[in-house]
């Protein structure tokens, strides 16, 4: 509902974070496979809202820590952050 959602904190209507997060899940699986991503503590946080019309992708880079995690973002067009944080192998 456009004119309920402009009248919300976000000023119009915005995609539900779970949507825009399920990216990166897809890209640890294609990284790792099914079995790779069963077992990971995923952390994030949702840093600005993705709007009708933004194109969003999936990025990840290997942290140098041992515990062989991944730093995980989903970017904007214009290549920032919408959802920033850590994948690592769950305790």
């Amino acid at each position: 509902d456009e004119a309920f959602a402009r009248t919300t904190a976000f000023g119009g209507v915005i995609a539900h974070g779970m949507l825009s997060l399920n990216l990166a899940w897809e890209l640890l699986r294609d990284l790792h496979g099914d079995d790779g991503v069963a077992d990971v503590e995923l952390t994030v946080r949702f840093k600005k809202p993705v709007r009708p019309g933004d194109t969003v992708r999936a990025r990840a880079r290997r942290e140098a820590d041992a515990a062989g995690g991944w730093e995980v973002w989903i970017e904007n067009q214009a290549g920032e952050a919408v959802i920033a944080g850590h994948a690592r192998p769950a305790p």
